[in-house]
């Protein structure tokens, strides 16, 4: 009954906005200088695993499959000048589970940002933004901005909070060299304290970035950050010295293209060290400082008119928190092709590869590594000027390296198939 309702208010929604966009073209709202955007999107996904389980005979660990809908009403306000763009958006996703009800879901998001000047330009630069998340559906991302384990309860309906504040300031001189300092405040709170409150965390990141002019739309970077991250919610359970908190240290050296018609992106390489607060977690588990190579990879090519490929390659380290694996080694790699066949008409088709090694530090723990796959398809069509709709299809896989019974567990294969239609003007 509540999945009807949402879909019949969705459709009437986009029935009302198509009144209004049939007489009122994209872009023409306007409150003085800004322009608001509104739009609604209906989605509906079949999903075959919802609770991403194993299905392997474990007792609760059956296989689920479910319908859901999400509702998203959305706006963004925008002010855009030739070198000032100021812009806050929210939105809501009111999320319905046909059989597995108990997911059911309205997730709120809320971002502020703005930026004047540009990097590598004399004068100065100015940049801040804000994001708020309040979510509680298991395709919510559990780590927000860098925030909290990533792999965290994946697919479980956990209730949390997260918000990313931060602001830069540089200035560039000759139109060719730029310093610029930063400062970002990550926080995520779960609203269980009694299961998750080891989860909850605060980050305080200071940065430094120098920047270099190497050729009319290609800059070098030399970076530091120094991030510092809190557990304060951490349970010691009386043993002393015990906590995760720690200091991070990121080195970067790095190339940037700003946006040309054929190639734009960023390739960095930096080196990571990590430095525990205690000597121990709550499990009585000795903490190992951490040392690694990191390397954050974004590539978009245009070979041909109507042809974009964007290659993402990601290494690195991310807290973990388990009492057992303090953390895991991350791998990521990306590919994605988006082709026009004409005007109204586009394809997607795309893929990643993931490997999460697990650091553990107590004599006798088993070994944990995952492999995770992810491959999709879609597409899209722009019904008219205020109307797209799109369809898709993903297979999602997560095996083990090392089977035994905890690994086991975390394995899972998922099919999801999405129909997508939205309005906006």
């Amino acid at each position: 009954m509540k999945k009807t309702f949402i879909v019949i208010l969705g459709t009437a929604l986009l029935m009302v906005m198509g009144f209004v966009g049939s007489a009122m073209a994209i872009g023409n709202i306007k409150i003085g200088n800004i322009a608001v955007h509104p739009s609604i999107t209906e989605k509906g996904m079949w999903d075959s695993n919802i609770d991403l389980n194993a299905d392997n005979g474990t007792a609760g660990e059956e296989r689920k499959g479910d319908y859901i809908n999400t509702l998203t009403p959305a706006v963004k306000f925008q002010l855009k000048k030739s070198l000032l763009d100021v812009s806050f958006g929210a939105n809501v996703d009111i999320v319905r589970y046909d059989e597995y009800d108990k997911n059911d879901a309205e997730n709120y998001m809320a971002n502020f940002s703005g930026q004047y000047g540009s990097i590598g330009r004399t004068g100065l630069y100015f940049k801040f933004n804000e994001q708020f998340m309040d979510t509680q559906d298991p395709y919510s991302k559990s780590g927000v901005g860098y925030v909290g384990d990533t792999n965290y309860r994946l697919g479980l309906a956990t209730k949390k909070k997260s918000n990313i504040a931060g602001i830069e300031v540089g200035y560039g001189m000759a139109d060719r060299i730029a310093f610029h300092l930063s400062y970002t405040n990550n926080y995520l709170k779960y609203d269980s304290y009694t299961r998750d409150r080891d989860s909850n965390e605060k980050d305080h990141i200071a940065g430094a970035t120098l920047y270099y002019k190497i050729l009319p739309k290609t800059y070098a970077l030399l970076g530091y950050q120094l991030k510092s991250t809190d557990y304060f919610d951490y349970d010691t359970k009386g043993l002393s010295d015990c906590g995760k908190d720690s200091k991070n240290h990121n080195l970067d050296f790095g190339l940037f293209w700003d946006q040309t018609e054929k190639l734009n992106g960023s390739v960095k390489v930096g080196y990571y060290w990590k430095k525990w607060d205690n000597a121990v977690n709550n499990g009585g588990v000795p903490l190992e400082d951490l040392n690694t190579w990191t390397i954050t990879t974004h590539l978009g090519w245009k070979p041909l008119t109507r042809t974009t490929i964007m290659i993402d390659l990601t290494k690195g380290e991310v807290d973990s928190v388990d009492a057992t694996y303090y953390s895991y080694d991350q791998f990521v790699a990306g590919l994605r092709l988006n082709q026009q066949v004409v005007n109204k008409l586009s394809i997607t088709v795309g893929g990643n590869y993931e490997i999460d090694d697990y650091n553990n530090s107590a004599a006798g723990t088993p070994e944990k590594k995952f492999n995770l796959y992810q491959a999709n398809a879609g597409i899209n069509y722009q019904i008219m000027k205020w109307l797209r709709a799109g369809i898709s299809y993903t297979y999602k896989k997560k095996d083990a390296n090392q089977i035994n019974a905890q690994t086991k567990d975390e394995e899972y294969k998922d099919h999801q198939t999405m129909f997508k239609i939205t309005g906006s003007f």
